[in-house]
């Protein structure tokens, strides 16, 4: 898309990235690859209930208290995911699989990172959006307490995902249209 801009009619200084669970961690990724490798420039990064950790080593009190599939993702489906997309265990902790891994979060673009609050991925996307903050990358974080996973895709269903799905478009909005900025 950077590179078809003009044609696409498109601000190549607006273009953003975003997705949800896995789709998540893509968005973040392409930000740290896009800044390794000198571009395209992406704006703004938005990711709901990311999976920031494949290591699924502990220390998020959300896998605990959510880990076992009562509300909707467990930590079973998380590991039989991490199987189908990992060749061995050694790829668990690269940070194209792991984002909070990174050594480097500094320069990334403005990061909108929400979580669901029954949700075992809570804590990580909490923690990342941390390490981006401490790195001096503009984030936002929210959480949407009283929904889980996946919940901006069942929004015509679940009211907190319609309401995840204002709040995202409302950031990406004044994001990457600031006022003054035409």
């Amino acid at each position: 898309m950077a590179g078809q801009a003009k044609g696409l009619q498109v601000d190549p200084d607006r273009l953003a990235v975003a997705g949800d669970s896995a789709g998540g961690t893509l968005a973040t990724v392409m930000c740290l690859l896009s800044r390794s490798r000198g571009g395209p420039r992406i704006a703004a990064q938005a990711m709901l209930y990311p999976v920031t950790d494949f290591r699924l080593v502990g220390g998020y009190g959300s896998h605990a208290e959510f880990g076992d599939g009562s509300y909707f993702l467990s930590t079973k489906d998380m590991e039989w995911f991490r199987s189908l997309y990992f060749a061995d265990a050694t790829q668990y902790a690269d940070p194209t699989a792991s984002p909070i891994t990174a050594t480097d979060l500094r320069g990334l673009p403005a990061a909108l990172v929400a979580t669901a609050g029954c949700d075992p991925l809570r804590d990580e996307g909490r923690a990342y959006a941390d390490r981006l903050a401490a790195a001096g990358v503009p984030v936002e974080y929210r959480c949407f307490d009283s929904t889980i996973h996946a919940c901006a895709s069942f929004a015509g269903a679940i009211p907190a995902g319609l309401e995840m799905l204002e709040f995202v478009a409302g950031w990406l909005r004044a994001t990457l249209h600031p006022p003054g900025k035409v």
